[in-house]
């Protein structure tokens, strides 16, 4: 959940294949309260004060969260097949390494304020400089120049990356559906960001402005969400906006019949 106006409470993360939680006892305890209607099947880490995680079968591995998370976390992302997790500016990485993506490098293990995790990659925010890894190959480590100097906000997905600056969203790598063709909208005044599978989000003035990939719906912004929201998420296929305390949803039913 990206949030612009923070309340106390628990950060917590569902979607498709994992759910990252830490609790108010010693944990984030500064952000938007949610809870997901039903937690997915599987097991789960329960230590309190620390990253709880779970999941489906699939990914069962993931849930072995490392000691060093038990306490002092700061923030939280959840990728895929893997999780990462803020501590004392250190970023710290545990799941799948197929892609690098847990391979954190040294200039991300100290002085980070944001973190933010794709599917196959990994993005930490340092003094205002984009820092990316995993995927080797993909264009998604490539963190354009705009990128590496005054940026204030991160968001990562299956294939692209976006970064807030100055109030302008800035995005890169796959463009199969336009998620990387910020609109015109979306170039001033952005509050927040987020980054769904093959699309993009802004809010702006508490608007929601969505754009690229459109066959789960996720870009056809419900009238309730044009008006007044005050934070984003975005999952798979689908949104959510919060608006007075209320959550709002749209998109494809996909990621809950996973």
């Amino acid at each position: 959940m990206t949030d612009r106006r923070r309340t106390p409470g628990r950060r917590v993360r569902w979607g498709v294949a994992a759910l990252l939680m830490v609790s108010s006892v010693g944990g984030v305890g500064q952000t938007a309260r949610a809870e997901p209607p039903v937690i997915p099947a599987g097991s789960a880490k329960k230590v309190e004060g620390a990253v709880r995680m779970y999941s489906s079968s699939i990914t069962d591995y993931v849930l072995d969260t490392p000691s060093s998370v038990n306490s002092g976390v700061s923030a939280i992302s959840a990728g895929v097949f893997h999780g990462l997790a803020l501590k004392d500016g250190k970023v710290i990485a545990w799941g799948l390494n197929a892609s690098g993506q847990t391979s954190v490098p040294s200039a991300a293990r100290s002085g980070v304020s944001k973190i933010a995790a794709g599917s196959y990659h990994s993005l930490a925010l340092k003094n205002g400089k984009v820092i990316a890894w995993g995927l080797a190959n993909s264009p998604q480590i490539d963190v354009p120049a705009e990128a590496q100097s005054g940026v204030d906000a991160i968001a990562a997905s299956y294939d692209h990356s976006l970064a807030l600056k100055d109030g302008k969203v800035i995005a890169w790598d796959a463009n199969y559906y336009g998620q990387i063709d910020v609109p015109k909208a979306a170039r001033s005044g952005v509050d927040a960001i987020a980054a769904g599978q093959s699309y993009s989000v802004a809010l702006k003035n508490g608007k929601v402005i969505v754009w690229g990939f459109s066959q789960y719906w996720t870009v056809k912004v419900p009238v309730a969400a044009r008006t007044g929201v005050d934070a984003i998420a975005a999952g798979r296929f689908h949104m959510a906006a919060l608006k007075n305390g209320t959550v709002i949803a749209w998109g494809g039913r996909y990621d809950l019949d996973y």
